[in-house]
């Protein structure tokens, strides 16, 4: 029997500054996906709320990096650097995606990248292949 290999890893960068009201709900409508071979990386643009302490209360489901307030450019720069998947998607700290935003990745879909190797069927992510 041969042991299929999950997809493409895919790095989620969250930029925050002073968004704790929605963080919480942002994390949460990644992790919630069926697609699940994912990690999160949340960089903190400087806040001066609580951000932090949410980001933290999901563990190490969910990589959280600080650095002084720079933008929003400068932040997701950042979860770039951060980042080890190989397709990259950013969702705003007040923002959160449905369920099941992507739907699969398989081998040869419609939405590859370039090489041919993965893509997702649909959705209304942006993904780069990294």
């Amino acid at each position: 029997m041969t042991e299929m290999k999950p997809g493409p890893l895919v790095s989620v960068g969250i930029p925050v500054y002073n968004c704790e009201r929605f963080l919480a709900e942002a994390i949460e409508s990644v992790l919630a996906q069926t697609y699940r071979h994912v990690e999160v990386i949340v960089v903190d643009d400087g806040s001066v709320d609580h951000s932090a302490d949410i980001a933290g209360n999901f563990g190490p489901r969910v990589r959280y990096c600080y650095q002084k307030n720079s933008g929003i450019g400068a932040a997701r720069n950042r979860g770039l650097a951060l980042a080890s998947g190989e397709l990259l998607a950013f969702l705003d700290a007040d923002d959160c995606w449905v369920k099941d935003i992507w739907c699969s990745a398989k081998p040869g879909s419609s939405a590859t990248d370039p090489n041919g190797s993965w893509g997702f069927e649909r959705g209304n992510v942006n993904l780069t292949t990294w």
